[in-house]
């Protein structure tokens, strides 16, 4: 079973960013509520959140103690013709 690599923390930069557009959508909502009827509020929102999103997206990230575990398969020898036919 494949492991799969936890996501990095957001540096401090963008930590910051993400919490002063939490910070705004926090007021949209509480000025307008969850789902705001004016559609020039609601794209401020959606915009608020999709900044969020692409700010809190991260690389993945192995740690050293699961990168000190990895190894590989080296093999030195004749390569085997497959016995199937190609076509």
């Amino acid at each position: 079973m494949a492991r799969q690599p936890p996501n990095a923390k957001p540096k401090r930069r963008q930590q910051r960013q993400i919490d002063a557009l939490n910070a705004e959508a926090d007021a949209v909502v509480e000025e307008h509520g969850e789902e705001p009827e004016d559609p020039e509020v609601w794209q401020r929102f959606d915009g608020i959140q999709e900044q969020i999103a692409v700010l809190s997206e991260s690389e993945a990230f192995w740690p050293d103690s699961v990168k000190a575990m990895a190894g590989a398969v080296v093999s030195i020898g004749a390569m085997v013709p497959s016995t199937s036919a190609v076509a």
